[in-house]
């Protein structure tokens, strides 16, 4: 049921979007009009709903971001700060038990809820063994017995549960080995500003490229199981793995479009930021480029503009030319099949 009432709130988030909502706009319908549903009474959930619904969520950010279902779901929460499902309902969980805690002692729903502490808090399953797990996952179990929840106490518990959310995020992408320059090029935790650009095609190809969703070899071997040294560029003869720092800085066939992205910059920002002469080797250009940048927000929105131009010429570029190489072999064995006849 909850599922069913939240994809039509998926569909409607999916429909804006393709119309041309805005980032921050579709946010707040995620954020109002279907989010709600989903965590409906997850104070009380025991029975690992929050892992079930993941999904939904990630289904609305990769429809926010553009990007295919291929990108990874550390991606998309990093990109857009979101919380996984579960960690919020954990969240929840323990405002609810601060609030039993906190109540009179002659309420009955407090009493019930003692009575509940001291019968199944050893039993696994049960509410109260859940909020003694959540409270030992933030090494605050100690806080089980007492009676009563001060306010400031209320606020550890809310920045805990956020160190701990950031941790598995962190950990989640070094498991990945398609994320190895996200992981460099995401240093803090929080909403991408690129985010707010009105045109959806510079969100997507910005999200795409930090992500590692691209058609870069080195994602698309991936799904051919081709070993990593093999994934070689396809459009230059350095002999290189084709990733995300080869394209954007290194590949020979990009030269005219990477010469008219540095100009652009350099002529937006009136020479502040001339980068052929300020570079300081591949990862410095990469973060000042695709990462937290290391200038005010007008520079940075200058630079991924740019940036984004650079990927949209790049990727029509490379497509041209897999169309022309397709249609010369096409040629190539209609030609072997009619010299065999003769």
């Amino acid at each position: 049921m909850i599922r069913r009432k939240a994809r039509k709130g998926i569909v409607l988030a999916i429909n804006a979007y393709r119309r041309g909502i805005d980032t921050r706009a579709g946010e707040r319908v995620w954020e109002h009009m279907i989010r709600p549903i989903i965590e409906y009474a997850s104070e009380i959930w025991c029975t690992g709903k929050e892992t079930d619904l993941e999904r939904l969520q990630l289904q609305v950010g990769k429809a926010l971001l553009g990007v295919g279902r291929s990108c990874a779901s550390e991606v998309v929460r990093g990109e857009l700060a979101w919380w996984r499902l579960a960690s919020r309902a954990d969240l929840t969980k323990l405002r609810f038990w601060a609030r039993l805690v906190n109540m009179p002692k002659e309420r009955l729903t407090r009493q019930v809820f003692e009575q509940r502490r001291l019968n199944s808090s050893e039993k696994q399953g049960t509410w109260c063994w859940k909020i003694r797990q959540i409270l030992k996952s933030i090494n605050m179990e100690q806080l089980w017995q007492h009676e009563a929840i001060p306010a400031n106490l209320q606020k550890e518990l809310n920045s805990r549960l956020q160190d701990r959310e950031m941790l598995q995020w962190r950990q989640e992408i070094k498991r990945k080995g398609k994320l190895e320059w996200y992981q460099k090029l995401k240093t803090e935790w929080g909403r991408e500003e690129y985010l707010d650009f009105t045109e959806v095609w510079r969100r997507k190809w910005i999200t795409m490229f930090r992500g590692s969703n691209s058609d870069l070899l080195i994602e698309t071997g991936r799904w051919i199981n081709l070993q990593r040294e093999d994934r070689k560029c396809r459009f230059c003869a350095q002999n290189v793995v084709e990733d995300e720092a080869h394209a954007l800085l290194e590949c020979k066939a990009y030269t005219d479009e990477r010469r008219a992205m540095f100009d652009q910059i350099r002529e937006s920002t009136k020479a502040k930021l001339n980068l052929e002469i300020m570079a300081h080797g591949k990862q410095w250009l990469m973060m000042v480029l695709i990462g937290p940048g290391i200038f005010d927000q007008v520079t940075k929105k200058i630079t991924a503009i740019a940036v984004s131009n650079y990927l949209t010429k790049t990727a029509n570029w490379g497509t041209s030319c897999f169309q022309q190489l397709s249609f010369t072999l096409v040629d190539y064995i209609w030609l072997i099949l009619v010299l065999s006849l003769l």
